[in-house]
């Protein structure tokens, strides 16, 4: 389905960013958060532990549903990131930060109009059809 393709889509992108912040952090001699802390770490657009496990549990278009909308969700936290950082004018001025930050936004964008246009179809096609 286009939500398998998208949502793999944006496990590669997401996974190329978390290596740059990592590498970003690295070179500049800053602490890498490990997982434990991850888990533990609030920011704009993290599904919450409830939210989490109703997508668990649900199947089928159900799950489609809700994973586009919390992704929805994630992807316009990290467009507030972004939007934090360029509301402080000492903030991503490096090159290759800006540069990050700003793909970072458009790609996230992009993103949710096709979440939003699978929605769509999900409130115009009939339960037993299966979505494109």
């Amino acid at each position: 389905s286009e939500v398998l393709t998208l949502s793999e889509r944006i496990d590669i992108s997401q996974r190329d960013e978390i290596i740059f912040m990592e590498e970003w952090l690295e070179h500049r001699d800053q602490p890498v958060p490990e997982d434990r802390h991850l888990r533990v770490m609030t920011m704009p657009g993290l599904v919450s532990p409830e939210n989490f496990e109703r997508l668990t549990e649900a199947r089928d278009r159900d799950f489609d549903r809700l994973f586009l909308e919390f992704m929805i969700g994630h992807h316009l936290g990290a467009i507030s990131m972004v939007d934090d950082l360029f509301d402080d004018p000492r903030a991503g001025q490096e090159s290759d930060i800006f540069r990050f930050a700003t793909d970072v936004a458009a790609d996230q964008l992009d993103e949710i109009h096709v979440m939003e246009r699978l929605l769509a179809d999900f409130r115009t096609q009939p339960a037993g059809v299966p979505l494109p």
